[in-house]
């Protein structure tokens, strides 16, 4: 009897322990189900923090195109209001006409010409002593000073009497002057052995320096003669205030006409027409 109790214990502590497995076997899978379920749910989140990181990015890349496109626009607006107001407001942007004998005797010759660069009066008296109206002529007489060549020698507008002359104020910092040049260079090319080509260089014009000066002759194959006027009494003696500025100079020395501004090839023909008359 003691036998099949004990038997009955055993059975049901077996049947008991395999209940519990069963039931544990059961669960088991259940939290499988949930890690994967939370796996999952950190990917999809994992996702979206990329998918918005991602969309960030481009959005960023689409705002510094555009700024770099509205950047470039307004950079070119600007380069053509510029060129446009440069045109319309530079002093001798546009070619000037010619003034003759009594407007040029105003600038030269009378003692009351512009004030130069630095506020004096323009005299007349130049290093050869010829001031106010010649008295054969009726003209003025064109104020003689003194520039420095380009190898550093120095002559007077007075060592060119004989010839008539054409003596141009200029600077390579002055965009008129350059717009200029090449009818200057094609005149001397065709009257250079007529006449005597003053090309005079003005100092310290918008940072202008002898050397900017010389690079851009020989950059653009300019041949005519150039000078310097290093002491700024040419400027001074013909009441420069702005450039460029030409004069027209009889072979006896005397001013025949004048321009203020830049000229084009037509003018520049007729001052010498009317010097070489």
């Amino acid at each position: 009897m003691a036998e099949e109790s004990n038997y009955t214990k055993n059975y049901a502590a077996s049947a008991d322990e395999q209940a519990s497995q069963a039931k544990a076997r059961q669960q088991k899978p259940g939290k499988r189900d949930a890690a994967k379920a939370k796996a999952k749910g950190r990917s999809a989140a994992q996702a979206k923090v990329k998918a918005a990181s991602e969309g960030a990015g481009g959005a960023s890349a689409a705002a510094s195109k555009k700024g770099l496109v509205v950047g470039i626009v307004v950079l070119v607006v600007v380069i053509v209001v510029a060129a446009v107001a440069y045109n319309v407001l530079a002093p001798g942007a546009q070619p000037q006409s010619l003034q003759t004998q009594g407007e040029t005797t105003q600038r030269v010759g009378d003692g009351t010409g512009e004030s130069g660069p630095d506020g004096a009066a323009g005299s007349t008296d130049g290093a050869g002593g010829a001031s106010g109206e010649d008295a054969d002529a009726g003209k003025t007489a064109a104020p003689d000073f003194e520039m420095t060549a380009v190898d550093g020698g120095k002559v007077s507008l007075d060592d060119l009497k004989g010839k008539p002359v054409v003596l141009n104020f200029w600077a390579s910092t002055c965009g008129p002057c350059k717009m200029e040049m090449p009818e200057f260079q094609a005149a001397y090319e065709q009257y250079g052995d007529q006449l005597q080509f003053v090309m005079l260089n003005v100092p310290d014009f918008n940072g202008e320096t002898r050397e900017r000066a010389l690079q851009l002759v020989e950059q653009s194959g300019y041949t005519f003669p150039v000078y310097f006027d290093d002491t700024t009494q040419g400027q001074v003696l013909y009441g420069i205030t702005s450039i460029p500025q030409t004069y027209f100079i009889n072979a006896d020395g005397t001013v025949e006409a004048y321009a203020s501004g830049a000229i084009d090839a037509s003018t520049l023909e007729r001052g010498i027409e009317m010097v070489l008359a």
